[in-house]
């Protein structure tokens, strides 16, 4: 499929895409057609082209936001999702927004996750839950913030309970990375805890030889 698109891509006569009075659409089009073949960025040209014809193009400022989630610029796409979540039309697209929302903080919260900042995924899952509770187990969250105070193991129990929970897809791969997280804290646990019974053994044979040493006799 992508081997077919990328050739109609290539052979596509883009000048049919566009209309005098709306050359935006194509731009839009266009862009939807690089976002199928993966290649984002100049999804995103396309994207930002459309809004260069047509400033008020919502389509194209939502494509756009989509893009820039996929390429990392999180607070960007957010502003944009914020702005038109303020000008939804209806409750149902109002719905549609905040689940998108939700789901960027819900990715932002992962990384954050898989580079061991808890405290920053925990107000980032938070964050999502406002938009959509569903995003995040709320027994996982809870899990999270007993980790962020330094309580392994009452986090441990909470996250064996939510893995009793029957979960889908992404909430499985979020309680997988939360539990790779809480593997590493016991494993620094764990460390810190030899660390400190190697320093109290070596202290204990420091006195020992110095006590040792102050019963040999003096040489003469």
């Amino acid at each position: 499929l992508v081997v077919g698109m990328s050739l109609f891509a290539r052979t596509l006569d883009t000048r049919r895409l566009f209309s005098p009075a709306h050359p935006e659409q194509g731009h839009r089009r266009l862009a939807r057609l690089h976002w199928q073949q993966g290649d984002v960025n100049q999804a995103s040209r396309e994207f930002s082209r459309a809004l260069t014809c047509n400033p008020q193009d919502k389509d194209a400022y939502l494509g756009l936001a989509s893009m820039w989630v996929k390429q990392g610029k999180w607070h960007d796409a957010l502003a944009i999702y914020r702005r038109y979540l303020e000008q939804a039309s209806s409750q149902e697209e109002q719905d549609v927004i905040k689940r998108v929302v939700a789901e960027t903080y819900g990715q932002m919260a992962d990384l954050a996750l898989e580079k061991g900042q808890v405290a920053d995924a925990v107000m980032l899952y938070t964050r999502a839950t406002a938009f959509d509770s569903s995003v995040v187990s709320g027994q996982m969250l809870l899990g999270l913030m007993l980790l962020d105070r330094g309580d392994v193991e009452p986090a441990s129990e909470a996250l064996q309970q939510t893995s009793r929970l029957p979960l889908l897809g992404p909430h499985q791969q979020r309680l997988a990375l939360a539990q790779r997280t809480l593997q590493a804290a016991k494993e620094r646990a764990d460390q810190l805890a030899r660390v400190e019974e190697l320093k109290t053994h070596l202290q204990e044979t420091l006195s020992q030889l110095a006590a040792a040493a102050q019963d040999v006799p003096a040489v003469q």
